[in-house]
Formats: structure tokens, sequence, C-alpha cells
């Protein structure tokens, strides 16, 4: 069995060259907690928007990204290149 290749690897194969990978992680952790801060803030609104299962669905679905983030199941890369 094989592991998921790098990104760097497959922008390689896809023909480009001068890749660079950037660890965004932390970044995108900043992002999963403030929109959860604003989905707290804003709940009446958004469940009168959204519907009490749309709602919660979105919330669980950030509080699995921040699991996934402090277990290292879960990072998030920037991937530059120049195409051949």
């Amino acid at each position: 069995m094989t592991g998921a290749a790098l990104p760097e690897d497959l922008t390689r194969q896809a023909g480009f060259s001068y890749v660079v990978r950037e660890d965004v992680t932390d970044q995108f952790r900043a992002t999963v907690e403030a929109m959860l801060r604003a989905a707290r803030r804003w709940a009446p609104e958004l469940r009168a928007e959204q519907g009490d299962e749309l709602y919660a669905d979105g919330c669980e679905r950030g509080e699995a990204k921040l699991i996934g983030i402090r277990e290292g199941l879960l990072l998030r890369s920037l991937v530059t290149a120049i195409k051949r």
C-alpha cells in the first residue's frame, strides 16, 4: 500500500518546475477558529437562515477540522510553481 503523494511531487509530475510548498496550517487553523467564533456569535441568525441541521453540521465540521489539525492528521499547504 502506498501513502498519499506529496503536493509538490504531484505538481512536478503535472509538468511544473520551481515548485515551492509552504505549510499554511497555522493560518488555516486560525481561520477555522474565527469561523466557529462567528458561527457561535451569530447562531440565532444563522440557524434561522440555514436551519438547525445545516448550522450544526457546519459547526461539527469545523470542530472536526480542529481535532484533525491538533492530532496532526490535517494540514494545509500552499504550492506555487512555474509551468515548464
